[in-house]
């Protein structure tokens, strides 16, 4: 079915073995697939994406202008795709939901044309970070092989993005554009990679706010021994 097709309605069983896991994706409807969800957001998903940041007010109000049958697509794939008594799943789908009306209110798009210019020029920066973090073409033509490339492809996105943004434009900006990529680009996708991010490449940049809790424990080490 191809990367992009890898299922995850089923994210909620992910205690299950591996095997068990990627057999009940096997016998899944097509329609619940990644692709399935996506699609729903195919207006939203360039704003960031590997060809570059394109989050500016323009883009994304002109993008906001579909976001009723986004929406409404949203809802309908949940309805027909989510299994029954997956919470973690429904509730990542609902916050995604709730981020696309907020994103298309009068404050977060003031917010957007405050930092669209430094988005703008932090975009070449952010593409060679992804560019580095790129797979070779033979992946694995096993489900689980493709299934672990994807979900590292959109770690990898999110966070060169983030890091890039916050580096370039401060960590006011960055925080905005991470609400972005993880509300849209990471639409189901950060509950079901959730086993899978610790396998990912090295490769790919940390996000520095991860690292705050050991840069301040070591601040106060060195203290304290000084």
């Amino acid at each position: 079915m191809g990367v992009i097709k890898t299922l995850f309605i089923f994210a909620g069983m992910m205690k299950y073995n591996s095997a068990t896991f990627f057999a009940l994706l096997a016998v899944s409807q097509a329609d619940c697939s990644v692709d399935g969800l996506r699609c729903c957001l195919s207006e939203f998903l360039p704003l960031v994406s590997p060809a570059g940041i394109r989050l500016t007010k323009e883009n994304l109000n002109n993008t906001c202008k579909v976001a009723k049958g986004s929406l409404e697509c949203i809802e309908d794939f949940s309805d027909h795709c989510v299994a029954r008594g997956n919470d973690i799943l429904e509730g990542n789908i609902n916050k995604s939901k709730a981020f696309i009306i907020t994103a298309c209110g009068d404050n977060f798009l003031e917010n957007v044309e405050e930092y669209e210019d430094c988005f703008t020029n932090s975009s070449p920066s952010f593409q060679k970070c992804y560019n580095k973090t790129l797979l070779p073409d033979a992946v694995g033509n096993d489900d689980e092989a493709m299934w672990k490339a994807e979900c590292c492809a959109y770690k990898n996105l999110r966070n060169c993005a983030v890091q890039t943004v916050e580096d370039s434009c401060g960590i006011t900006a960055s925080e905005l554009l991470q609400k972005e990529i993880v509300n849209i680009n990471g639409i189901g996708l950060e509950v079901a990679c959730e086993d899978v991010f610790h396998e990912c490449s090295n490769s790919g940049m940390m996000l520095a706010s991860s690292l705050l809790p050991f840069i301040l424990l070591y601040a106060l080490y060195t203290f304290r021994i000084l």
